[in-house]
């Protein structure tokens, strides 16, 4: 699995907040960013041009240069690597424009950084804000945040998209569950008024930030809802459940037994007994996630090869497709049936 984060001249065009990103690469600051210093510690204070093709007229014995009439090529100002090959009416946004689509974007709150890093050699560039003043917190220590996810391209192929998320992107990998996760987003085209489109994406963005709002309302919900050690059974095999089913005694293995019971421990750790949380829906749904990202079977020959499987299983993979569906089996064990309907007459 590659994670595509971009290396030029050993330089690692990556920079992330407080914890290292799963590959190990790029600069780790301290602190959640500001715009400069993301923009400064990935190291994308480059700019990309767009330069004329140019070929030899086979109609002339290819004595005389032409240019492409109507195609060019985009290229790095350091390095004069080509990005892409686009069409003359294409408008490039350049890395810093990028950033300044978040600035002043929520009044006087500043847009602090979560990640910012260029991939495939710099044809893509994504930044990961925080959105300000939209922490859910769950009992004492339990707190998730959201994201905007600024995604740009330098070679023609995509448009500047901002994607509402809690995904934490820091790979190739993990930008496309957030794609593909997220139920929206905000697409800027590189032609025409380009100014005018980034105005009303800013806007729709300030409008938009439900999807947020109703994952804290899920959330509250599970963590408001105590489960009985019999009811996580059930939910647990209901998400890990046999091929067969498990009237089927061959069908639950020893691998499929040992992952249940991991998963019942996990949910009586001290990470899912935080104070407010503890024997809840919530810590329940948590230790499914936290036994696919960290805990789940992986191939490989290597220990690196195990966890780069580990990764793509989680974000990508099967492990992807096991959160989504312990996301439904908590919505529909622990939720729906505590919704009454309201009948006025």
């Amino acid at each position: 699995m590659a994670h595509e984060i971009s290396i030029v001249n050993g330089v690692t065009e990556a920079a992330y907040a407080i914890k290292p990103a799963w590959h190990g690469l790029g600069n780790v600051l301290s602190d959640t960013m500001t715009a400069d210093e993301a923009f400064e510690s990935a190291h994308l204070d480059w700019r990309v041009e767009k330069t004329d093709i140019l070929y030899k007229d086979p109609s002339k014995g290819g004595s005389e240069t032409r240019k492409h009439p109507t195609q060019c090529l985009t290229t790095r100002s350091d390095t004069g690597d080509v990005l892409g090959c686009v069409s003359k009416k294409y408008q490039v946004i350049q890395n810093r424009k990028q950033f300044d689509f978040f600035s002043g974007l929520f009044g006087e709150h500043e847009i602090k950084y979560e990640s910012a890093f260029a991939m495939r050699g710099g044809q893509v560039i994504c930044l990961l804000a925080r959105i300000p003043g939209h922490i859910l917190t769950l009992g004492e220590n339990d707190t998730s945040e959201p994201y905007l996810m600024s995604l740009n391209s330098h070679n023609g192929l995509l448009t500047h998209r901002i994607y509402p998320t809690g995904v934490r992107g820091v790979c190739w990998n993990t930008v496309n569950l957030a794609m593909r996760m997220s139920k929206t987003y905000f697409g800027v085209r590189h032609f025409g008024a380009v100014d005018m489109a980034m105005e009303i994406a800013r806007d729709a963005v300030r409008k938009t930030l439900g999807f947020w709002d109703e994952y804290c309302e899920m959330a509250k919900r599970l963590a408001d809802t105590k489960v009985a050690h019999t009811q996580a059974r059930e939910y647990i095999e209901s998400v890990f459940s046999s091929p067969s089913g498990d009237g089927d005694g061959d069908a639950v293995t020893t691998h499929l037994t040992n992952t249940r019971s991991r998963i019942l421990d996990l949910w009586q750790n001290e990470r899912q007994r935080l104070k407010g949380i503890e024997s809840t829906a919530w810590a329940l749904l948590n230790s499914v996630t936290e036994y696919i990202d960290h805990e789940a079977r992986s191939k490989g020959a290597t220990d690196a090869d195990r966890q780069s499987s580990l990764v793509y299983n989680a974000y990508v993979g099967s492990g992807s497709m096991k959160k989504r569906k312990a996301v439904n089996v908590a919505r529909h064990m622990f939720i729906e049936p505590n919704i009454k309907e309201v009948v006025t007459v």
